[in-house]
């Protein structure tokens, strides 16, 4: 009974060693599930920081696209604005022969126009003339009516 006590002893001491040895793995296992855990984290956290650069590198080429056509256009711009510049340019050392033509033109138009006008301020007067005439002889035919008028009435009175 005596050995039998002290091999169930000895089990629990076995026992209770290989429980502490449980217990510190567990522990250990522990930490480790907590540094994964972290890590776990720190690798979302890391990934939606991925993400965000990935979303801030596509509107930076968006940008990039629109800066690009945008100073096309301006270089596109530049080389019409220089060519006009060329252009007045030679305009202005060889162009007075051109302007004086395009002054004795607009000189001849404003008398066209100026003829126009005066038959126009003619035709005005005639109308106004013409109106005049036209209102005496309806005060004439008003008056020819009266007569008429008078006239048919004394010539009934006369037939009586």
């Amino acid at each position: 009974l005596v050995q039998a006590h002290k091999e169930e002893a000895l089990s629990t001491e076995r026992a209770q060693a290989h429980l502490d040895e449980a217990k510190v793995e567990a522990e250990r296992l522990s930490m480790r599930a907590a540094e994964v855990a972290a890590e776990c984290g720190s690798a979302g956290a890391l990934k939606r920081q991925l993400q965000q650069c990935g979303e801030r590198s596509s509107d930076l080429e968006s940008s990039v696209a629109r800066l690009s056509t945008s100073l096309k256009k301006s270089d596109t711009l530049i080389e019409q604005l220089a060519k006009q510049s060329a252009d007045l340019s030679y305009a202005a050392e060889h162009g007075d022969a051109g302007l004086r033509k395009v002054l004795d033109g607009s000189r001849t138009r404003e008398h066209q126009l100026e003829e126009e006008l005066e038959g126009f301020l003619k035709s005005e007067v005639a109308g106004d003339a013409l109106q005049e005439q036209l209102e005496t002889s309806a005060e004439m035919v008003a008056g020819f009516e009266a007569a008429v008028a008078q006239l048919a009435g004394k010539l009934q009175e006369l037939r009586q």
